[in-house]
């Protein structure tokens, strides 16, 4: 291999190194990662027997085998890995905040939302796969029902 592709993989390299953390902090903003974690930091140590390498959805943003998440009879406590924890500190989402569709969509991904409390009025929208809609639609306290102003 001649040195000049060398270092132009050397040259792509630091390129992705310098941009990967700009695009996870915009990815954290966009998905409403940021927004919750002002709402619901998780200020315990995470449970023992949580399922790693989990796949959520947050406004339309596929978090894919990145997530590391636990149930307990308080919420859900959902963590990134490693290499995306850059403003994605983890979060603890109390059940009463979690809204769940009775019925997934053709592919097999339940919606749903996470409220605020009702000081400050969001939500985003949210998604599961089916190994965690059981768990979140026996425990949340919220009916999925669309807003009518």
């Amino acid at each position: 291999m001649p040195p000049s592709a060398w270092l132009l993989w050397l040259t792509c390299l630091l390129i992705l190194a310098a941009i990967f953390p700009f695009i996870i902090a915009f990815l954290a903003t966009l998905s409403g990662w940021e927004r919750l974690a002002n709402h619901y930091p998780s200020t315990g140590d995470f449970p023992k027997g949580g399922h790693r390498f989990q796949s959520m959805r947050l406004n339309n943003i596929f978090y894919r085998r990145v997530l590391r998440m636990a149930e307990t009879p308080e919420g859900v406590y959902i963590v990134p890995m490693s290499l995306f924890r850059l403003d994605h500190p983890p979060l603890f989402i109390p059940w009463h905040a979690i809204q769940v569709e009775k019925h997934p969509t053709w592919w097999g991904w339940y919606r749903g939302r996470i409220q605020s409390t009702l000081g400050e009025e969001f939500h985003i929208p949210a998604g599961v796969k089916r190994r965690w809609a059981s768990f979140l639609k026996n425990t949340s306290s919220l009916p999925l029902e669309p807003k009518v102003p």
